[in-house]
């Protein structure tokens, strides 16, 4: 994915039969996601298998402690709960 003319985020695509839960496919990914991050600069991961998403996005421990979100809190926050 591009922003500005940037590319901001690496989406990998898998089959539709491989789950996104499968340990190995999450190791992987973060190997990946890490070396994007290193040799790209590139903050944001995904894998996708045309039926669910997943994110991993890199950020400071400091950045972590501050920021540990759910989902259901992003969620709250757009209805303004």
């Amino acid at each position: 994915m591009y922003y500005g003319g940037k590319p901001v985020a690496i989406i990998e695509v898998k089959r539709p039969e491989i789950p996104l839960s499968n340990p190995e496919l999450n190791k992987q990914a973060l190997q990946y996601a890490e070396w994007y991050r290193k040799k790209k600069g590139i903050q944001l991961y995904e894998i996708h298998n045309m039926q669910y998403l997943k994110l991993f996005k890199y950020i400071t421990k400091t950045e972590y402690e501050k920021r540990q979100k759910t989902l259901l809190d992003y969620i709250k926050e757009a209805v303004g709960d």
